[in-house]
């Protein structure tokens, strides 16, 4: 079986253009397509974007410890799940992948205060915006370009 690819995104812009390499093709080794991808990462961006006010979200030192694990590792542990609302379905339209860029354009520019993530609680905008370039990289890594240069 074919490994997952180490990813590591450096900023917005870098992600955009690995999008553009599994455009061109790509081959799937997990459960998502890059549609399904896209719209799953899209999902998770808006829901950090929106606007408040939010629910307090408990901290703890567990949260603590998953998020500096996250963020110094640079991954998502295995054995995480998406929760429901953001789980794409078999039926997602390749339009989801140009709205995921422009999606990860807001992001890019977004001055805007962060909702609670909702197991990891608050975070500085500087630990969200990394938080978004390591979880798109997870999802990213399962698909692996067929043609030009791999990122």
């Amino acid at each position: 079986m074919t490994e997952r690819r180490k990813l590591h995104f450096a900023d917005t812009d870098a992600m955009a253009a690995d999008v553009g390499r599994l455009r061109a093709g790509y081959r799937q080794l997990g459960n998502w397509s890059l549609p399904q991808t896209c719209w799953h990462l899209k999902k998770a961006l808006d829901f950090s974007m929106r606007p408040g006010p939010y629910e307090p979200v408990r901290g703890g030192f567990l949260r603590w410890v998953m998020i500096r694990g996250i963020l110094l590792m640079g991954r998502i542990p295995s054995g995480m799940y998406a929760p429901e609302r953001i789980t794409p379905t078999k039926d997602v339209l390749d339009a989801a992948t140009d709205e995921f860029l422009t999606t990860l354009e807001l992001l890019k520019n977004y001055k805007g205060e962060f909702a609670p993530h909702p197991r990891l609680g608050n975070l500085s905008r500087r630990s969200f915006y990394k938080l978004h370039l390591i979880h798109c990289a997870h999802h990213f890594s399962f698909l692996l370009p067929t043609s030009g240069q791999q990122a």
